[in-house]
């Protein structure tokens, strides 16, 4: 039986040799190691993780049981457990390691220490005359830690800090979630290290290995979660820019005057509602006079004091250049109407008066009342409206 034991072992070693030795020679590139095998290395880890659970429930299961076959069961058991364990942590390193160009040399140290720790643990319980130093089976088939041991702590201990430190070196190549997520489980793999040289936390370090497969689903999830918030607010940002003008933060043009066009549509008789036209009275004199910027500003200005005078089923929208139009609804009389009007027209003048700058607007107001009116006859007569504000001295507003 102990010949046969051996020939496992020795099997499942050379196969970890294996292993490792891919790893050295195809990780001389670790960026491109991780663009091409990520994938991979993920079902790697599910698997030994999910091996190392299923290692650790076979030898609750048959610990202490008197069949013949227990005997040679635990010692392979334990013996791939912990080859899976340097496995594993190799792994999960280089899977940490992402895309970035930075800190290639001390990755590739990093991973030559990682690789070395295996390599050592490897060699030291797989030969057959020195592995009962380290850990063996009793006659009454328990698992026992043999008087060398501690190597075996110092060189799980040392990988898990190599884990710790690529993740630190990483730190700007992931999301904060991401990272506070491998932060908070490479710290709780390291406690678990450190602390098995005072409790035996053998199995509670197997299972904190066991959940780096469920914080990488949750790190998919979150990713997928986040992508799809990013895909929502650029298409939200993106509905935003074709239906407002970027500047003033109204409706441009296009929408604007399509919400008007329907909410004409939509009165019937006994209804009211007032369009607006309006623009900044000698624009160009005011560019000309205090500079574009300034322009801009006031554009913005008026924008704003048009925004603050509206209200919720209003409608204010940038017709072009320093032009306005406004639909005004629920209008309950003309001194309503009015009030509303001088209250934007103080502050413009309030903030004219601040920068002391000429600055002042004129307005048509049309009250468009009952069913089957027409935008294009309530701009037109809107228009007028504001051209004869422009006759009377401008500075003012007419009704009509």
């Amino acid at each position: 039986m102990q010949i046969i034991m051996n020939q496992y072992i020795c099997f499942i070693a050379l196969w970890c040799l294996i292993m490792n030795t891919y790893i050295v020679f195809s990780s001389s590139n670790v960026r491109a190691l991780e663009q091409r095998d990520k994938k991979v290395m993920e079902k790697i880890i599910y698997f030994i993780t999910a091996a190392l659970v299923l290692g650790d429930l076979d030898t609750y299961m048959f610990a202490g049981m008197n069949e013949k076959w227990v005997y040679l069961n635990l010692e392979i058991v334990n013996y791939a457990m912990y080859l899976l364990k340097y496995l594993y942590l190799t792994i999960f390193t280089i899977f940490l390691m992402n895309e970035s160009g930075r800190f290639v040399k001390i990755k590739k140290i990093l991973l030559a220490v990682s690789i070395l720790c295996g390599l050592i643990g490897i060699i030291c319980i797989s030969l057959p005359n020195v592995r009962e130093e380290f850990f063996y089976i009793s006659s009454d088939h328990y698992f026992y830690y043999g008087r060398y041991y501690g190597i075996i702590r110092v060189l799980i201990l040392l990988d898990i800090l190599v884990l710790l430190v690529a993740l630190l070196l990483e730190r700007k190549q992931y999301s904060k979630k991401t990272f506070y997520l491998y932060l908070g489980y490479a710290c709780l793999l390291t406690a678990t290290a450190l602390f098995d040289y005072v409790i035996d936390t053998w199995y509670l370090q197997n299972m904190t290995i066991f959940f780096s497969s469920m914080i990488i689903s949750v790190d998919h999830t979150i990713q997928v979660s986040d992508q799809w918030l990013n895909a929502k607010r650029e298409l939200l940002i993106s509905e935003y820019r074709a239906s407002h003008d970027i500047m003033t933060g109204l409706w441009n043009k296009t929408s604007g005057v399509d919400q008007i066009r329907n909410c004409l549509e939509n009165m019937s008789e006994g209804d009211m509602a007032v369009l607006g036209f309006m623009d900044i009275d000698n624009f160009k004199s005011v560019n000309d006079t205090y500079g574009h910027e300034t322009g801009d500003f006031w554009i913005r200005e008026v924008a704003s004091a048009l925004q603050e005078m509206c209200g919720p089923s209003d409608i204010a929208c940038r017709y072009g250049g320093d032009e306005y139009i406004l639909f005004l609804q629920n209008i309950g009389n003309l001194d309503d109407l009015t009030e509303r009007i001088e209250g934007f027209r103080k502050k413009v003048h309030d903030k004219a008066a601040e920068r002391e700058q000429d600055v002042h607007c004129s307005i048509g107001l049309y009250q468009v009342k009952g069913a089957g009116k027409k935008l294009a006859e309530c701009v037109i007569i809107a228009d007028g409206l504001l051209y004869q504000a422009k006759k009377n001295g401008k500075d003012t507003y007419v009704i009509g």
